[in-house]
């Protein structure tokens, strides 16, 4: 995925820099327990990042889940792997808003 679209998917409509993104993906892969020889995020260089793990489609509506998986390159290294995927709880967030920084203002006068 491209970062401009992940930025928008993850934060529609806020102003993000590309450090907001690379955080973001340090702490996810540091959550998936991402290993130098085990790659869960890749990062392709200069456009965004790869997920390298099979995904769910979940449709509240309906009872079913598709699940696909991510396609390997054909000079990828690694074989893909089973991975049982269990649906999961939806996130909760804060119902308080984080305050917002303040920086002193420095006049002179």
């Amino acid at each position: 995925m491209h970062r401009e679209q992940l930025i928008e998917r993850v934060w529609p409509g806020q102003f993000r820099t590309d450090d907001v993104v690379t955080k973001a993906v340090q702490e996810l892969r540091r959550a998936l327990a991402q290993t130098p020889d085990q790659l869960v995020i890749e990062t392709i260089p200069r456009v965004g990042y790869w997920l390298r793990l099979p995904f769910a489609w979940i449709d509240d509506s309906r009872s079913d889940v598709h699940v696909a998986s991510a396609e390997a390159p054909a000079d990828s290294p690694t074989e893909p792997r089973a991975v049982d995927i269990a649906p999961q709880p939806p996130l909760s967030r804060s119902a308080e808003p984080a305050a917002p920084r303040r920086l002193p203002l420095l006049a002179r006068c």
